[in-house]
């Protein structure tokens, strides 16, 4: 039922000059970081002649500059996915946000909802199409990772689960907009929550662990890091995250200890990354439910007076 919306959606996105705009500053963009990651990764230990292929740490003294000398396809691969990761953070809000205000704007909301389709197809819809879009723009800086391969180092398994924390992020980062879209009465007003909470979920959970590590209730703060998408990323390289944690102050090794997390019921150990994808995946959801109860006029919700002070759009103008 929400595949005419997505095509109409998707439609309507790639008409507009916009599109390649986007898509020719993200290609000039990707390929400006990866020439700049590609310089100071091999810059960064001086030899002769650049160690191709190297996967294995070759100093026992743990030092950030060792580590890089050992491991620099891993580097080079997490680096280019922390810069495609930046990317999603900024480009998918942009996009969702103006999923359903754009259509309240050009006055064909009303008729969206007359056309008999449920809300949540509707959301459904509407968030498909907007990761659809966000992947077509990100695919552009897939073969800025083929500098990574040069080096060698990361395996099929961190390769797979880079993917999926991309995917995971991207889905909660459209969410959240497609949520802030549902309630706002302007693309500028939703757009403007919706990097507010993206920003939360990467810096605002960062800055409250570290403040909370620094008065001495570290383990109290450190469920925070689980819904942080670039420290779920750094977990993904055991055998790199593990080592850069021993660099760190005491207080902060949990930062980046992939090993020692604590799992959802206390005495299940789990790596971060897998409550990561458990915790967008739930997040994700909840922003649906909660973006097809906004536009819905009479969802049951909406009886009681705080879920409609929330959902009715009033606060947000």
């Amino acid at each position: 039922m929400w595949g005419a919306v997505v095509g109409k959606e998707l439609a309507s996105r790639l008409q507009g000059r916009l599109t390649y705009v986007v898509l020719t500053l993200m290609v000039v963009t990707s390929t400006g970081l990866v020439l700049g990651s590609f310089w100071l990764i091999v810059t960064s230990v001086p030899t002769l002649v650049p160690v191709i292929g190297s996967s294995a740490a070759t100093s026992s003294t743990p030092t950030f500059a060792a580590l890089i000398s050992g491991y620099r396809g891993v580097f080079l691969f997490f680096v280019m996915a922390f810069c495609l990761l930046s990317a999603l953070a900024v480009v998918a809000p942009a996009v969702a946000s103006t999923a359903l205000t754009g259509e309240r704007e050009e006055g064909t909301f009303d008729s969206l909802l007359a056309t008999g389709l449920p809300a949540r197809s509707i959301v459904v819809g509407k968030l498909v199409a907007s990761v659809g879009f966000v992947l077509l723009v990100a695919l552009t800086a897939i073969p800025g990772f083929a500098m990574a391969w040069m080096f060698g180092g990361a395996g099929a398994v961190d390769v797979i689960l880079t993917g999926l924390l991309l995917l995971a992020s991207l889905c909660l980062f459209a969410a959240i907009g497609v949520f802030c879209s549902s309630v706002g009465r302007s693309s500028a007003v939703a757009a403007l929550y919706a990097y507010g909470l993206v920003f939360f979920f990467g810096t605002g959970t960062l800055g409250l662990y570290v403040l909370g590590a620094s008065g001495g209730m570290e383990t109290a703060f450190r469920p925070l890091l689980a819904l942080n998408p670039w420290i779920a990323l750094l977990s993904v390289p055991d055998q790199v995250s593990g080592q850069i944690a021993q660099l760190l102050p005491f207080q902060y090794r949990p930062l980046l200890d992939s090993g020692s997390q604590q799992g959802l019921f206390g005495a299940i150990r789990t790596p971060r990354w897998v409550l990561t994808l458990l915790l967008y995946a739930a997040l994700t959801a909840l922003f649906v439910l909660l973006s097809s109860a906004a536009i819905d006029p009479c969802h049951r919700w909406k009886g009681h007076r705080s879920v409609r002070a929330l959902l009715g759009g009033d606060t947000w103008r």
